[in-house]
């Protein structure tokens, strides 16, 4: 993947309940990510709507992404939806190990075993990564405990992939106490999201080996909204961010688009 563009994830999670609002939102971004030429925009729906938004795509600056992915590609496991079947439907990208899974006990291993499920079927995965806690501003936790949090979890989700494949991960720094759906949450700054993906390219080259880690891309995701973008887009070590709720509101995400867009011009 090529970092000259902004790769801005819409996560509408459960917010969107019916085909209609489904398709109408969709074709409201889809119509400013057409415009938006330094930025790749990908929509992940819930999965009901993942087959009648296919029907929608055109071209592929609006791409659409699934929510979570099975780790096996067809067999007994009941309510699941493989990387094959994603695959037939052309769904080119996959947000894995999201917090919100983890948080129900989804564990590292998992998201290693749908990370390679991803692979074989010619899926992106897009891999969450990030502490669930810093501490208050009282009593901050050892930044040595969150490291080690951070890097068992890197170490983890990618499991014994190729060090080849790197190239083709989109991995999100996700800070869970940064999430203002979470209780005590607190914003995140640019800083702290650069200097954590600056960690985590050291614990991926020294794990897999890895020689070279700026063709690598890196998004970030807590708490984004239109009023904060701006800031994260500029970091040079981020390349996109992942939206919750905020991409559910057609024109503050399509001003995001936008706003991504001119910034990456500037670049």
């Amino acid at each position: 993947m090529k970092n000259d563009k902004a790769y801005i994830i819409a996560n509408w999670k459960l917010g969107i309940t019916n085909l209609a609002d489904a398709k109408r939102l969709f074709t409201t971004t889809k119509k400013t990510a057409n415009t938006t030429t330094r930025v790749q925009t990908i929509l992940c729906p819930p999965p009901m709507y993942l087959e009648p938004l296919s029907q929608l795509v055109t071209g592929h600056r609006c791409a659409l992404g699934a929510q979570d992915i099975f780790y096996e590609d067809q067999g007994s496991a009941v309510g699941e939806i493989s990387g094959k079947m994603l695959a037939d439907r052309k769904i080119g990208y996959s947000i894995l190990g999201h917090s919100s899974r983890r948080a129900r006990g989804e564990s590292s291993e998992d998201v290693a075993a749908k990370v390679q499920s991803c692979l074989r079927n010619s899926i992106i995965p897009i891999v969450c990564i990030g502490e669930v806690s810093r501490g208050t501003e009282e009593e901050p936790i050892e930044p040595s405990i969150y490291l080690a949090e951070v890097e068992e979890q890197v170490i983890q989700s990618f499991g014994d992939i190729p060090k080849t494949a790197f190239g083709n991960i989109i991995i999100t720094y996700e800070p869970v106490w940064a999430i203002s759906a979470n209780e005590g949450s607190r914003e995140a700054t640019p800083d702290d999201a650069r200097e954590m993906i600056v960690y985590i390219k050291k614990v991926l080259a020294d794990e897999f080996d890895l020689k070279k880690t700026d063709h690598l891309t890196f998004v970030y995701g807590g708490s984004v909204d239109v009023d904060n973008i701006s800031n994260f887009i500029h970091e040079d070590e981020i390349n996109g961010v992942l939206v919750g709720s905020a991409s559910r509101d057609a024109d503050e995400f399509t001003s995001m688009l936008e706003e991504s867009n001119e910034i990456m011009k500037e670049k």
